[in-house]
């Protein structure tokens, strides 16, 4: 199921990389592409507060503005973590070819990807059973 349609100016792995998580989607091209690559060293220092700021940035406004969203005593509510993996999904150099997987879900992010031209497709993989016990495919 394509989640996204990803294209020039876009991020790829930003979310993972700001949470130090694993991928929740793969990106495979669906036309040749031209990609900025930026090692995750790199991210951290010069481009990570600014994801941060983005992602509090809209955290604060769901928790204001969107019912369920809120602070209260009056039920569960849901976690900052939440909250932002949410607010990403609500808000979300080198050459790559038709159909290349750029990244795999489930795999940590060593890298942001920006892409320049062409156009990928974000694919959300819900793991099996077997993947998520920690067995290969």
């Amino acid at each position: 199921k394509v989640a996204e349609i990803v294209s020039p100016g876009s991020t790829v792995g930003e979310d993972a990389m700001v949470r130090g998580a694993k991928r929740s989607h793969s990106v495979v091209c669906d036309t040749d592409c031209d990609l900025v690559v930026l090692p995750k060293d790199e991210f951290d220092r010069s481009l990570k507060g600014v994801f941060v700021k983005r992602v509090e940035g809209q955290t604060k406004f769901l928790r204001e503005h969107v019912p369920g969203f809120e602070r209260s005593g009056k039920g569960p509510t849901l976690s900052d973590s939440q909250v932002h993996s949410i607010a990403i999904q609500w808000f979300a150099d080198f050459p790559s070819s038709r159909h290349e997987t750029l990244v795999h879900a489930g795999t940590m992010a060593p890298r942001l990807l920006i892409v320049q031209s062409g156009r990928a497709a974000a694919v959300l993989h819900r793991p099996s059973a077997r993947t998520a016990a920690g067995d290969a495919p």
